[in-house]
């Protein structure tokens, strides 16, 4: 009877070792006396001891990744609270200290604050635009919403719109009403004039934003006539145009900037004479009356003024209608001139202003000296030195420019 032999595991993990599984393997062989079928036996076991140490290295390696992924499964959770924690400290520090914006709060959440950042990126816009019309007066009924209504109606961009308002907050009142009415106006007749008659002046140059200021310009033109007749002006898309389209004729011929002349016209309106002769005019003639003599020496201005109903009252202007057959032809009749033909009719003023001067010599100055009429007619011939005359053809090609 072979001998018995006691096996104890070594090596430890929980699992036969390989060292016990060899010692298991000479323990068979020996019991089976050291014959073929004992060491067939025998390695049949060390096969085994093979092949369990194997699995055995495969549970330890199954075992440091269930390891390592509770560790960090561990260590997000821990992280997430933390990070959580931390959102709820910042939000209540955005309250307490008094955050203006939705990303001053939305920062402070995990995850979803990122995700959220651009969006609301977009709601502090629409909020500081709101802010910025708000601070200007222009208060609307409908909040937000109305602004951006009032902003897409107008064709214009909400940060663009409220920049446009809170600059001019005051000048919004020329579209009537206060601030707010005003600016519903303004953004009614931007819309208009940028899909209608403004589409030509885009063609020779205007940009939106051009267009835009320039309906602000045309405004505050046409009120200061109107109120000057204790009257509101009617504000039109038309006029709007009509309105650039003289100024860029005058701009054409005379090389000042837009700008410049806008403000030359706008101070034609606050003189009290040229208001008189406006108010009797139409619309259009007011404009063009306004722009022309807005391009006119003051000595000569002077007397269009005078001429503007037909009569000559001042010693000036009938001096002028002595000295010049133009004068005496045209003069009561410039709101009816265009830019071209009023710039020719300043150039024949002096030609024949020039006429009845030369071969005076000294009688010349004698006239001019006595103060008269006649001599203060002779003496403005110096002032219409810059004037230049424009043939038809170069009339002919500014007027087509705008059809």
């Amino acid at each position: 009877m072979a001998d018995e032999v006691e096996i104890g595991n070594v090596g430890g993990n929980g699992v036969a070792s390989e060292v016990t599984l060899l010692r298991l393997a000479s323990a068979v062989e020996k019991m089976g006396g050291g014959g073929a079928g004992g060491k067939k036996a025998a390695a049949g076991v060390a096969d085994l001891g093979a092949q369990a140490g194997k699995a055995t290295k495969s549970f330890q390696d199954a075992g440091h990744a269930a390891g390592k992924l509770s560790r960090s499964l561990l260590g997000a959770a821990g992280n997430g609270i933390s990070g959580l924690l931390s959102s709820f400290g910042g939000l209540a520090k955005e309250a307490l200290m008094g955050g203006e914006s939705m990303s001053d709060f939305t920062r402070h959440i995990p995850i979803v604050g990122s995700l959220l950042g651009g969006l609301t990126g977009i709601f502090d816009q629409n909020l500081d635009s709101f802010r910025q019309m708000s601070n200007s007066g222009a208060v609307f009924g409908e909040g937000l919403n109305g602004l951006r209504n009032m902003a897409a109606s107008a064709g214009i961009p909400l940060g663009e719109f409220s920049d446009i308002v809170a600059e001019n907050s005051q000048r919004m009142t020329y579209f009537g009403g206060g601030v707010a009415n005003g600016t519903v106006q303004f953004a009614k007749l931007a819309g208009e004039l940028r899909t209608g008659p403004g589409r030509a002046l885009m063609g020779i140059g205007y940009t939106a934003q051009d267009l835009n200021e320039s309906l602000i310009d045309y405004a505050e033109f046409s009120q200061r006539q109107a109120r000057a007749e204790g009257k509101q002006a009617k504000l039109t898309a038309d006029g709007a145009a009509n309105y650039l389209e003289t100024v860029d004729q005058l701009a054409a011929i005379t090389g000042k900037r837009r700008d410049q002349i806008k403000e030359e016209m706008n101070q034609v309106n606050q003189d009290s004479r040229s208001r008189a002769a406006i108010a009797r005019m139409g619309e259009k003639e007011q404009l063009q009356f306004a722009a022309n003599l807005s391009q006119t020496p003051d000595a000569l201005a002077d007397a269009l003024k005078d001429m503007a109903d037909g009569v000559a009252n001042t010693p000036l202007a009938q001096g002028l209608l002595t000295a010049s057959d133009t004068f005496r032809e045209s003069s009561k009749d410039i709101q009816n001139m265009s830019a071209a033909e009023y710039s020719t009719f300043m150039v024949n003023v002096r030609k024949d202003l020039d006429a009845k001067s030369a071969g005076m010599n000294e009688g010349l100055d004698a006239i001019i000296a006595s103060g008269s009429g006649y001599g203060q007619a002779l003496d403005i011939v110096g002032t219409l030195a810059d004037k230049v005359a424009v043939t038809e053809e170069q009339a002919l090609e500014i007027i087509q420019k705008f059809n």
